[in-house]
């Protein structure tokens, strides 16, 4: 089985990036597991809605630009059922 994780941002914190490491290495006897990081806006300190609501807009489009990239050619399983059922 392969895991494919896309996070926002990097993880800063040495014990925290130890941790994740850890952990991937444990669940390689049992998956592929791959960790897909995009970069993260910064949000500046008590922002309006409408610049966070901007922010998570300009994140999702490089998570979405992100799967894409990593599936490119590929289709999807679920848009794959979708397409079977809805035409």
């Amino acid at each position: 089985m392969k895991i494919n994780l896309i996070v926002v941002g990097k993880v800063k914190e040495k014990y925290l990036r130890d941790a994740i490491q850890e952990y991937a290495k444990r669940l390689s006897a049992y998956c592929d597991l791959s960790i897909i990081e995009v970069a993260d806006e910064k949000t500046p300190e008590h922002a309006p809605e409408t610049v966070e609501a901007r922010i998570k807009e300009t994140e999702g489009e490089r998570i979405l630009a992100a799967v894409t990239a990593h599936n490119k050619g590929r289709e999807h399983k679920a848009e794959s059922i979708y397409r079977k059922e809805c035409y």
